[in-house]
Formats: C-alpha cells, sequence, structure tokens
C-alpha cells in the first residue's frame, strides 16, 4: 500500500510518500486419501484503507495492490492484480 499526504496551507507546498508492506499468504493444496483434489479454492485477506498523515497534513490519495498466483498439479500457472484505488 502506498499513500501520499500534503503539508498544512500556508507553508512551503510539500509532499510526504508513505508505504506499507502487506505479508504474504499461501495455502498448499494436497489430494486426499482417495486422490480427490479441490477444483476451487479461495482466501480471504482483509485490508485496513486507514492511511493516516500526521497532524495538520491532508491526505491526499492513495491504493493498495494484491497479487495472486495460482500453480495446478499439471504445471499451469495463474496470476492476477487487483488494484484498490483510495480518494479522500
Amino acid at each position: 500500500m502506498s499513500w501520499q499526504c500534503k503539508s498544512p496551507p500556508g507553508g512551503e507546498n510539500l509532499g510526504q510518500n508513505k508505504d506499507a508492506l502487506l505479508g504474504p499468504m499461501s495455502q498448499d493444496l494436497a489430494p486426499d486419501a482417495d486422490g480427490n483434489v479441490l477444483t476451487s479454492i479461495f482466501l480471504t485477506y482483509e485490508l485496513n484503507f486507514t492511511m493516516e498523515c500526521q497532524a495538520g497534513w491532508s491526505f491526499v490519495g492513495g491504493s493498495a495492490k494484491l497479487t495472486g498466483q495460482a500453480g495446478n498439479y499439471f504445471g499451469g500457472v495463474t496470476t492476477e492484480v487487483i488494484t484498490f484505488k483510495v480518494a479522500p
């Protein structure tokens, strides 16, 4: 996640960029005792979009990007990205 803040009015027009790294999450799957495998799966990741600025500064905007990747037992791999844009 990253976001931008702007300095208070009346002074020099300054900006700040802030970043927060989201930790990875994974789930490994394997066949059950009968050799059956799941045909679909999902993971839930809760994002907190509280993008704070220091006292007196104004929030300008921000974004968060999640990237997911999955592979199957036949070597197929897919990657998808979802981006959230946050505005005041």
